[in-house]
Formats: C-alpha cells, sequence, structure tokens
C-alpha cells in the first residue's frame, strides 16, 4: 500500500474536505545568540506554593542552565560552593523579554530528573495550574530533556482525567518546540482513549460527544502534519484500529444522538470499511520499558461497532453490517476464552 493511501486511512470524507493552516556585570547576549540557545519559559503563578516552587526549581535548574554558553554553564556548578567565582563577581544575564537575571551558584545533584514532572503533574488540580504545561514541555524540549513516552503518558492520563484534552491537542499541534508527537502510536492511542472517556461521560449524548468527536477528528487530521511521522520500527498509529474505533464509535454516536441515526457526514460508513480493512493489524508488540516499568496497551478496536450497527446506512449495507458483526462475534470470543483462562 503506498504511503499515501497509509497517511489516508484515518481520515473520513469530512476530515479530507477540511485538511485541504562593578560588582556586578550585565552581560547581554545578543539577539542572534539567544534565538540559539535553550527556551527559559516563563510561568504564570497559581494558588499552589508546591507548584509553583517546582516549576521555579525546573527553571532555575534546568532550563537556564541549558540556555546559557558553555564557560558560563561550568560557572555555576564550581565547588565547593563557597568559593564560586559568582559570589566573587556576581554575573546578570538577559533572558528573553529583556528579562534580568543573576547566576547563583548551583549543585549538580539538586538538578531535578524528568520523573519530576510527574509531581508537577499531580500538584496541577484547575485550569490555571495546568495553562503552565505547555511552556513546561518547551522548555524540557528546548533543554534536551524530552519526556520519554512513560512520563508522556503519564501526564496524558492526569490531563484526560482533567478534561485538559484541548490542552493537549495544542500541546501536539506546536510538537516542534514541545516534542509531544502523535507518530508514537502508544501517545497518538491514549489521545483517542482521553477522547472517548470524555464522551462516555457523557453517556455519548450532547455537547461533550460533539466536542469529543471534534477532537477526535481534529487530531487525526494532525497526525498526517509534518512532527508527526510514525515512529521507526512501529506500527503506523494512522492505521491503528484500537485509534480507527473511536473515531466510529464516536461518529455513529453522534448519528444516534443528533441525527436520528442517519450517516449524514458519510463519516460511520467511512469508518467501519477502514476498521475492516485494519483490523489484521489489531496486535501490537507493546515495547518493554526500563527499570522493568509495565504497561498493559488498552484494547479499543471494538467500542464502535455495536453504535455503528444501529446506523441506517450500516444497516443498509448488508457485506458491511455482516463483516462488522463477525469482528464483534471475534472479540466476544477472545473475551471469554481470556475470562475463563
Amino acid at each position: 500500500m503506498s504511503q499515501s493511501i497509509m497517511s489516508r486511512a484515518l481520515f473520513c470524507r469530512s476530515c479530507l474536505h477540511q485538511a485541504a493552516g562593578v560588582g556586578k556585570q550585565i552581560r547581554p547576549f545578543s539577539s542572534t545568540l539567544s534565538s540559539s540557545r535553550a527556551v527559559v519559559p516563563s510561568f504564570k503563578p497559581t494558588d499552589s506554593k508546591d507548584l509553583d516552587e517546582i516549576l521555579t526549581k525546573f527553571r532555575e535548574h534546568v532550563f537556564i542552565p541549558a540556555f546559557l554558553s558553555r564557560p558560563r554553564r561550568k560557572l555555576l556548578y564550581k565547588t565547593p560552593i563557597e568559593s564560586s567565582p559568582l559570589l566573587q563577581q556576581p554575573i546578570t544575564i538577559y533572558l528573553e523579554n529583556s528579562e534580568t537575571y543573576q547566576l547563583r551558584p548551583l549543585r549538580l545533584e539538586d538538578t531535578p530528573r524528568n520523573s519530576k514532572l510527574r509531581d508537577v503533574v499531580e500538584l496541577m488540580t484547575t485550569p490555571e495550574h495546568w495553562s503552565n504545561l505547555l511552556p513546561l514541555l518547551q522548555g524540557m524540549h528546548s533543554a534536551k530533556r524530552t519526556p520519554k513516552v512513560d512520563v508522556m503518558e503519564f501526564i496524558l492520563r492526569k490531563a484526560g482525567e482533567a478534561g485538559m484534552n484541548t490542552l493537549m491537542i495544542e500541546c501536539a499541534k506546536q510538537s516542534r518546540t514541545t516534542g509531544l508527537s502523535l507518530g508514537n502510536y502508544q501517545i497518538a492511542e491514549l489521545f483517542f482513549a482521553n477522547f472517548r472517556m470524555q464522551a462516555e461521560k457523557a453517556d455519548f449524548k450532547g455537547p461533550e460527544l460533539e466536542k469529543a468527536l471534534k477532537n477526535a477528528k481534529q487530531t487525526a487530521t494532525l497526525m498526517n502534519m509534518p512532527g508527526h511521522a510514525p515512529v521507526d520500527r512501529l506500527a503506523d498509529p494512522r492505521r491503528n484500529p484500537n485509534i480507527i474505533g473511536v473515531l466510529l464509535e464516536l461518529s455513529a454516536a453522534r448519528a444516534l444522538d443528533a441525527f436520528e441515526g442517519k450517516d449524514t457526514t458519510g463519516d460511520v460508513v467511512s469508518y467501519a470499511e477502514k476498521l475492516i480493512g485494519t483490523w489484521q493489524l489489531r496486535e501490537f508488540k507493546i515495547p518493554e520499558y526500563s527499570k522493568g516499568a509495565k504497561r498493559e496497551l488498552t484494547e479499543l478496536p471494538s467500542v464502535g461497532i455495536e453504535f455503528a450497527l444501529q446506523v441506517e446506512e450500516v444497516q443498509a449495507n448488508e457485506k458491511l453490517s455482516g463483516e462488522l458483526r463477525k469482528k464483534l462475534e471475534e472479540l466476544d470470543a477472545r473475551a471469554k476464552a481470556e475470562a475463563s483462562s
């Protein structure tokens, strides 16, 4: 199958149509030098002292050191701290937006690890808190500290639980600066699991269902954009039946909820055909994470079939409805076998 056809597997008809947008020195960096260095994000103060403190620690111990030239960065870690040159001859630099910052001695052992991002996300409990996630990811990526898949998955799960799906889509839109790419099928699949959860909380009805479907279609379109190319040697997320199954379910649920079971856009039939066409790709090898971390891949290809079978255009297509029923029976048999084992 050609690459162009593969890349279109996720797209419904309407999506394809839409896709066609003296003691102290001040030593400023020139704009040319600044633009070539790491980003030093600024964070909005919140009502959480703990969150503000940990964000400040990342800024001072990770982002600012990454912004500095190597000679100045070495000055930060001169030991012992008591005899640091920065205490004898303070240096103030210009950061972005003409912000001044006085360098101070640091201990390497105080540098927060990437795993500390989990603590940051745990402290995010309001939209105000979550507004700092985008600059945080930008700072990490710019400092060459892009979170690994397991940490990104944790962030995505928490964001989904907090209703921050739109924020995560924005982070993915800015993948060049955040490092959050939908090219990894595990990450892409979790996006769609969050969209399904968003609709399920609303019993697959009303405005929340409409928002979930809009988010899913927007993300499906985004997956074919620069910065979201499939990861080498891993399954192409654009042909992941787990993802297509969510698109099918949300489209079918929308048809049942708002259009009396009519497939007014043609999306339900389109996604049903794509699900059948990619069914053989259901089995994905789950990668092993370092340090024995484990993850069970969420199984989602069946979720849209029952809704789809209630849509008029699917019912009228004997071949398609028959294929969908066979797949549903296959999944039921597998579930029973696993339950008895």
